[in-house]
């Protein structure tokens, strides 16, 4: 907040608060968990910049550990989900102002080669997997498996299936 506003890069210890990124005026910054994503090495850093409120667009940023940052990408998205490993990108589109009903898209970590997945209504992201080979969605108060390049796979409702965590490549519980 205030003339320092952006996400910034400080020690565990609280020293050397450096930043790495300033945020653009209007900007709603990130403000969700799934908005930042470190890769396993701590090399690098992904971060989803939301425009406006008014406006669908996602700029993808990457962080470096020293604090570099890159734009890298403008999408048109209101969220955006990397995989543990970071090399892959679930995000969303609206396909009307009242935003129950959108497209959800695969692509790789930078946003590009998207390739339009499912088209869920009253959506919620559920989570990758930790190796990132699926993920666990909600579309219409029912639950799906995805694999990238496979179909989604239906595995019961909302309330059987209420807040999964991942516990291993092949189980979530």
């Amino acid at each position: 907040e205030g003339p320092d506003r952006g996400l910034w890069l400080v020690n565990a210890d609280g020293s050397e608060a450096k930043a790495a990124l300033d945020l653009p005026p209007g900007s709603s910054g990130p403000v969700y968990d799934w908005q930042v994503r470190w890769l396993p090495d701590g090399s690098t850093l992904w971060v989803a910049v939301p425009g406006p409120a008014s406006d669908v667009r996602i700029a993808l940023h990457r962080v470096s550990a020293s604090g570099q940052s890159e734009l890298v990408r403008t999408i048109e998205a209101l969220d955006a989900y990397w995989s543990p490993e970071g090399s892959r990108l679930a995000y969303t589109r609206p396909l009307s102002d009242s935003l129950e009903t959108r497209e959800l898209y695969l692509a790789n970590s930078d946003g590009s080669e998207p390739s339009l997945y499912a088209t869920p209504r009253y959506w919620n992201f559920l989570g990758w997997s930790p190796d990132g080979r699926h993920f666990l969605y909600q579309d219409n108060q029912q639950v799906y498996l995805g694999t990238p390049g496979g179909p989604p796979q239906a595995m019961g409702n909302f309330l059987s299936i209420f807040d999964p965590r991942w516990i291993s490549a092949e189980q979530f519980l």
